[in-house]
């Protein structure tokens, strides 16, 4: 782990050449395959970014770079395995059936949800995000939503908090009320 921590940037750096390359060799052979790997490429792209912005927290063991890097390498190795399935032709993403304006909505959702951290906290925007999110995507088994939302939240206070001593964002009204 203390050397994907110290070389991480470069290890980033070179899959994104070679995701480079992957994609220049599509386009010169296979213009057909462009269309589905534009969205791994672009997840590629925004993993190498919030990486380096995961550098400016501090770099203890447990610290808040932690957790970022570690949803980061998963995001990376997941869409270097679509990216190879793709390549080798074992799934195919239909471009033309996907519905742009159906995406709008989960990332507004998303962006409404990074704001409320800083108002309401991680805890009770985290709660609603989940169930928002769920709902929006027509998923309709409540007691299952509610469950999810509430176990989560367990999970999240539980490793951060307990295990990890780490302090998740409380929001603007409980440091203005309580803090």
């Amino acid at each position: 782990m203390e050397y994907i921590q110290q070389y991480g940037w470069m290890i980033l750096l070179i899959l994104i050449c070679a995701e480079g390359l992957l994609l220049g060799c599509v386009y010169v052979f296979r213009r057909d395959y462009i269309g589905e790997l534009w969205i791994p490429a672009i997840l590629l792209g925004v993993s190498a970014i919030f990486w380096g912005m995961s550098g400016m927290f501090s770099s203890n063991d447990s610290g808040p770079r932690l957790i970022p890097r570690l949803y980061i390498v998963i995001l990376v190795s997941l869409n270097l395995a679509v990216l190879g399935q793709i390549a080798w032709k074992k799934i195919s993403i239909d471009v033309q059936a996907v519905r742009y304006k159906a995406l709008l909505k989960p990332v507004g959702i998303f962006i409404a949800y990074i704001i409320l951290i800083d108002i309401v906290g991680y805890f009770v925007s985290t709660f609603l995000f989940l169930i928002t999110i769920m709902y929006s995507l027509s998923y309709r088994n409540h007691i299952a939503i509610w469950l999810t939302a509430s176990g989560w939240l367990c999970v999240s206070y539980a490793v951060f908090y307990k295990v990890l001593y780490i302090q998740l964002p409380l929001g603007i009204i409980y440091e203005k009320f309580w803090g």
